[in-house]
């Protein structure tokens, strides 16, 4: 059973790591086919998505730590008179978006809670 066990915590991070199911197969070292039945188990599924969390979490931390990072590059280059117009203006562009992106999802999270909250005081 141990075995068993390793193949499969194999197959999931193989799953995470690889294109496709068949070569998430072949780096586990089990069958497409013993990987399609395990797809389809309710337990192993629920194992997948534990680590598929875990690995979006990993990426949003490793985001947050260089994003400030990227705002000054951002910034550097936007404010730099000697960068082409071009450059700075696509980079202004980009800017822009981000903060219009990043207020959006603020603006939504905050009217999500409040749904939250109303929904919590009619129960």
């Amino acid at each position: 059973m141990s075995r068993n066990l390793t193949q499969r915590q194999a197959a999931i991070e193989a799953l995470l790591t690889n294109r496709t199911k068949t070569a998430a197969a072949e780096a586990a070292g089990v069958s497409r086919r013993t990987l399609g039945r395990w797809l389809v188990d309710p337990g192993f599924v629920a194992d997948l998505r534990t680590a598929e969390s875990q690995a979006v979490d990993e990426i949003g931390r490793r985001l947050a730590g260089i994003a400030a990072t990227a705002l000054d590059t951002l910034e550097t280059v936007m404010t730099d008179d000697e960068v082409s117009a071009g450059v700075r203006y696509r980079a202004a562009v980009d800017v822009l978006g981000l903060f219009g992106r990043w207020r959006e999802q603020v603006d939504t999270e905050r009217r999500l809670m409040e749904l939250e909250q109303r929904l919590t005081i009619y129960q």
